[in-house]
């Protein structure tokens, strides 16, 4: 754990959190960078979590709002017929996982099993 790791945890161990409540600006600003940073070195949402003492979830939240992304926005997709006479389509997770070659029930159903 990093020395900005553990200052943070004691600060927000300090924090009285609840329903409603919300961290100061400058705590989420930290809170996300620190994340985006982990995330970067290759751990996951919930090793970040335990290593702060906050939920994942709320990680995930404050890293995404720092990094300029608006958590549960729409985003602009581009639907594109390609030049292919059999359909075929992909599916990116926003992860980055990608699944190339289903047709559209092919897609129905692993969402399905991914729910």
């Amino acid at each position: 754990m990093s020395d900005e790791t553990g200052r943070l945890r004691r600060v927000l161990a300090g924090i009285e959190r609840g329903r409603g409540r919300r961290y100061p600006p400058e705590i989420r600003r930290r809170v996300g960078a620190a994340a985006t940073r982990r995330r970067r070195e290759g751990a996951s949402w919930q090793l970040i979590g335990r290593e702060l003492g906050i939920p994942h979830e709320t990680v995930r939240r404050l890293a995404a709002v720092v990094g300029g992304e608006e958590v549960g926005a729409f985003k602009r997709v581009e639907v594109s017929v390609g030049s292919s006479s059999t359909a075929s389509l992909s599916l990116t997770t926003p992860s980055g996982h990608r699944v190339d070659g289903l047709d559209v029930d092919g897609v129905a159903e692993l969402l399905r099993r991914l729910a």
